[in-house]
């Protein structure tokens, strides 16, 4: 029933799991969903004439635990920080700013939505990374293979150059035609 059950701190101590109540989640417009995991604190509430049977799980609570947020330390700048592997050539990933930046990092994955406009979804276990900077410099780092889909064309258009690099084989497929055009077309085995 999408729900969590809710010990209150200093109020319920005593009390044996089995007993604890069941809380419903304030959503957000848009039935978006972050569910709680075992040991997070919470704030709550009892919107049903205070019946403390019926709690309500209205945000995440704030706490300093030996003096550490119980946040990501990339959104308080704590030590702990998650840093990206070296990519030769890969952009800059988005600069963290501390307490001005929106971070998640949950279930393996560190979003962040910087103060200057950066966007990063990073899978904490291996760094592969969807992301833009705050140059506007977009970059998909994947450390497995990468796979594109599209049901119709597909368009690439560089305004400058194009590289397309790779560290073994090459090859192109299609059941229709191969056409290169340019200036100048030159194959080089080497």
């Amino acid at each position: 029933m999408m729900k969590a059950q809710i010990r209150l701190m200093h109020e319920w101590d005593d009390m044996p799991d089995r007993a604890l109540p069941w809380a419903e989640y304030l959503l957000p417009i848009g039935a978006g969903f972050i569910p709680t995991i075992a040991g997070d604190m919470v704030w709550v509430e009892f919107p049903y004439d205070g019946d403390s049977r019926r709690p309500m799980i209205v945000g995440a609570a704030q706490d300093w635990a030996g003096g550490i947020p119980n946040v990501p330390p990339e959104a308080s700048g704590q030590a702990g920080q998650f840093i990206p592997p070296d990519v030769p050539d890969a952009p800059p990933a988005p600069q963290l700013n501390p307490t001005k930046d929106a971070v998640l990092n949950r279930n393996g994955l560190l979003e962040v939505r910087s103060e200057g406009g950066g966007f990063a979804i990073t899978r904490t276990s291996d760094g592969t990374t969807i992301g833009m900077n705050e140059s506007g410099q977009a970059y998909m780092i994947s450390k497995a293979d990468l796979f594109l889909n599209a049901g119709g064309k597909v368009t690439i258009v560089a305004g400058n150059q194009l590289d397309i690099k790779a560290g073994g084989n090459m090859s192109f497929s299609t059941s229709g035609t191969i056409s290169f055009k340019g200036g100048q077309i030159a194959f080089i085995k080497g």
